[in-house]
């Protein structure tokens, strides 16, 4: 089993997880190294071989992808055919197959998003304001009716958070709101506002306003994030401003690959119509395709923030084409652990001692997307 842990300092190798001593950034790469505990209480992840077998296989890949408190995971299978769902132990073996096609307690016509609170399992549906919850053997528990039309940034035991990112438009400050599951009323949290909110959803060098918000909602804290200019405010379980992140690692600019696929995506805009038939400009989409390479990106985006079983914040995003993850000890700054895995799309989870991440392995590649499943150690 590979072991990710400190071994070297940054250098050309780009498998190589670094900690840098003092000062500055530290960090992580691959490494055969058993039984090393390293300093700082910067964590080793071992990673843990998987199998899934065909009938398993995501369409794509591991949408939703959610790991539980012992390894398991779940993920949206297929968004065509039911059962939609599944629950594969830490080796691979199907624990369950759910999620049916209807309009009754517990069925929909498309999972749109995946929770987890303990281990149940939520269902965000089509519908957006329906949550359906069922055990990790996929059985139904309860369903929750909402009359929530916004953005969901996250769910908890009784409630979920969410926001409505295009008040950008008319409003200085963005607002979250509250609104319990099980009925009650809906309130307005950080009353004051967050200016980090609006700058983090300030339209992107397209002109298109960002709609993803990194956020966590737990039992105990909040945590709001602006990629651009790597900042973090945490808040506790009642809304009161903790303490500040923030890290000097200066602009953040795409990877050879990350370019190259964000190019194909611009490129094929190309002749492309909209509802009404008109065409994207070609002097826009040519001056776009000119600034992938100059124009920074975010540091983290959605699905970047988690805590494990020592309360340690994990802040992951993409550094060179690989995935990353800044560690920290509330305010204080751990190291940075750098993982073998591309993905743009953010489909990861953290619970207890488990990692769980969808990695691309290429469009030529069948499957194109693996599931990597790591033990965290301490």
């Amino acid at each position: 089993m590979a072991m990710v842990g400190p071994v070297l300092r940054f250098g050309a190798s780009a498998m190589l997880i670094s900690i840098a001593a003092g000062c500055g950034d530290r960090g992580g790469g691959i490494s055969d190294q058993v039984g090393h505990v390293p300093p700082h209480d910067l964590p080793t992840l071992v990673r843990r071989p998987v199998s899934v077998a065909a009938m398993d296989r995501p369409d794509l890949m591991y949408v939703g992808l959610t790991v539980l408190r012992d390894g398991a995971v779940a993920y949206v299978a297929s968004t065509r055919d039911a059962p939609f769902l599944r629950v594969l132990d830490t080796a691979g073996a199907r624990v369950a197959a759910f999620g049916e096609v209807g309009d009754g307690p517990g069925e929909f016509r498309l999972p749109n998003r995946l929770w987890l609170i303990g281990d149940t399992l939520i269902v965000q549906t089509h519908a957006g304001g329906v949550f359906a919850t069922f055990s990790r053997t996929g059985r139904f528990l309860e369903e929750f009716h909402t009359r929530l039309t916004d953005v969901s940034l996250g769910v908890m035991a009784d409630s979920i958070d969410h926001f409505n990112p295009s008040e950008l438009a008319t409003r200085r400050i963005v607002r979250v709101f509250r609104t319990p599951l099980r009925g009650g009323h809906t309130r307005e949290m950080f009353t004051r506002g967050d200016s980090l909110i609006a700058s983090a959803l300030k339209p992107s060098y397209e002109g298109q306003l960002r709609m993803a918000l990194p956020y966590l909602a737990s039992d105990h804290r909040v945590v709001i994030g602006n990629g651009l200019d790597y900042r973090l405010h945490v808040y506790d379980s009642r809304d009161r401003f903790l303490y500040e992140i923030r890290r000097d690692v200066g602009h953040r600019y795409r990877g050879p690959l990350e370019l190259e696929l964000a190019r194909e995506g611009l490129s094929s805009l190309f002749g492309f119509r909209g509802p009404n038939g008109e065409r994207a400009p070609a002097s826009t989409i040519a001056r776009q395709l000119d600034g992938l390479r100059t124009v920074p990106v975010p540091h983290f985006d959605k699905s970047a923030f988690f805590f494990d079983e020592r309360g340690r914040l994990w802040v992951f995003g993409m550094a060179n084409d690989s995935t990353v993850a800044d560690i920290f000890a509330d305010s204080v700054f751990v190291g940075r652990l750098k993982l073998p895995c591309f993905d743009r799309y953010g489909f990861r989870s953290l619970s207890g001692h488990w990692l769980a991440l969808n990695c691309r392995l290429g469009d030529e590649r069948d499957p194109p997307y693996e599931l990597q499943l790591y033990r965290i150690d301490p």
